[in-house]
């Protein structure tokens, strides 16, 4: 734990190596076009957590808060490599405490479940995950093995390597 509060309330952060990331579809019904999930990765120092609902990912972070004994007092850092997008799918299915945007619907920070941090290191590094993983990391970036014109739904079933794609997307973070 890295203090970084003193005093009558101290705060503290668990040192983890916590990244996020979501793949989406999209679906175009007459002039309507819909988003939605249909695979989300969460890494935690070397190990990736992969689920295709909402439901499981909650259950994953209520899992993630009391094995890690997280609260207001001990938080942890998540990455995502664009918080502006992945937010807006996760903000109503979680405890939004604070955030903070550099402009309308574009945070850099989000607070979300008393304990988890969400931070845009895309924003924060100025760089794209590709320049992350060669610069920072001996993770590559995997191009081209997630064919996005597919529409998939959460039983759509994922080959290997579209997976190794998802998860090498988190490592990075």
């Amino acid at each position: 734990l890295i203090c970084v509060k003193k005093g009558k309330n101290p705060m503290f952060y668990k040192i983890l190596y916590c990244g996020f990331d979501i793949e989406t579809t999209n679906i175009i019904d007459g002039e309507k076009k819909e988003a939605y999930m249909y695979h989300w990765q969460f890494s935690v120092n070397n190990d990736v957590f992969l689920g295709r609902t909402w439901k499981s990912f909650n259950l994953f972070l209520s899992a993630f808060v009391r094995f890690n004994e997280l609260s207001e007092n001990i938080k942890v850092i998540i990455w995502v490599a664009n918080l502006p997008f992945e937010f807006q799918f996760f903000r109503k299915r979680v405890r939004v405490n604070k955030v903070f945007a550099k402009e309308r619907l574009k945070p850099l920070y989000a607070l979300c479940n008393d304990c988890l941090e969400f931070r845009d290191c895309l924003q924060i590094t100025g760089g794209n995950l590709e320049f992350l993983a060669k610069n920072f990391t001996r993770t590559k970036k995997m191009v081209g093995d997630l064919d996005y014109s597919i529409v998939r739904n959460s039983k759509t079933i994922l080959t290997e390597k579209e997976k190794q794609y998802c998860i090498n997307d988190v490592v990075i973070l």
